[in-house]
């Protein structure tokens, strides 16, 4: 089995991501995208979680949990996340 972990620019469109998965999932790829923006939507055609940096200055894999219809998820808001991890903890479960 192929995997591939993708980090895209913040710049890039969920779309873009959207549609770069759907290529993962025609070519038998199982994809994990780790996004630098908490606002992405939570479907499981999208294995992704938000990194996020910890004050002290490590990295942070944020889990999302759902938000309302019409309201973005956000960094600050702790409800907005299901569990968070250590980068590490994360990409040692994923994989």
């Amino acid at each position: 089995m192929s995997v591939s972990v993708e980090v895209p620019a913040a710049s890039t469109p969920i779309a873009d991501v959207l549609a770069r998965q759907r290529q993962y999932d025609k070519a038998k790829v199982r994809c994990l995208w780790l996004l630098s923006t908490p606002d992405f939507p939570v479907t499981k055609d999208l294995p992704a979680a938000f990194i996020d940096r910890h004050p002290a200055g490590h990295f942070l894999a944020r889990l999302p949990g759902r938000v309302s219809p019409g309201e973005r998820r956000s960094a600050l808001r702790e409800e907005d996340w299901l569990q968070t991890l250590t980068l590490s903890t994360f990409l040692e479960a994923a994989f």
